[in-house]
């Protein structure tokens, strides 16, 4: 009995050592991942500030809102310790404000969550 009790605790042992190595791997993947998110984001930003053309600019806006927009999504997901819900209120909200953003000023979205 003694040795079975040493077993589960070394079988114990190295699946909490397993799951701690695994907690520290996908936190600084979704860390990768943000910050890569962010950069192409930025880079967006730089090539738009060089074109004078509304329409590019405005597709190019557009497309960093969406990235944006995947980025929070990311971020909500991957904030939390553990991943049960999310909060559609909050996502929503933050999807609408980049959508905004992408528009003119005067454009105001309504929206109603139920």
């Amino acid at each position: 009995e003694e040795k079975l009790n040493k077993l589960v605790i070394q079988k114990t042992d190295k699946l909490n050592k397993a799951l701690e190595e695994k907690d520290i791997l996908l936190k600084e993947l979704n860390h990768r991942v943000k910050n890569n998110m962010q950069t192409i984001i930025s880079l967006i930003r730089l090539q738009n500030d060089e074109i004078d053309d509304i329409t590019i600019n405005t597709l190019l806006t557009t497309i960093q809102n969406r990235i944006s927009a995947m980025s929070h999504l990311h971020e909500l997901l991957y904030q939390k310790d553990a991943i049960t819900f999310i909060d559609a209120n909050e996502y929503f909200e933050k999807i609408i404000f980049e959508v905004e953003q992408s528009f003119d000023k005067n454009v105001k979205i309504k929206y109603e969550i139920n």
